[in-house]
């Protein structure tokens, strides 16, 4: 169907991605927000807030809404 998308989200440990493709594969936008570095008070641990990468998934798919025509109003 025309102006069908697929959303992808990838969550890494340098930062998180929003990326918009058509059902061909074919890659419309993205966008990418940097993750800060995370040091630990104990060797070889490493623990994030949940809700952090969450905020960063939320500020990467609205900079992705905000630079293309494909807005998250039109999503269904």
């Amino acid at each position: 169907m025309a102006g069908d998308h697929l959303l992808s989200i990838d969550v890494g440990t340098q930062s998180v991605r929003a990326l918009l493709f058509d059902l061909r594969g074919n890659l419309l936008a993205g966008t990418r927000v940097l993750v800060e570095p995370y040091f630990s008070a104990k060797p070889g641990w490493l623990e994030q807030d949940p809700t952090y990468f969450w905020s960063l998934m939320c500020r990467a798919c609205r900079q992705l809404w905000a630079s293309t025509p494909h807005t998250a109003s039109t999503w269904r």
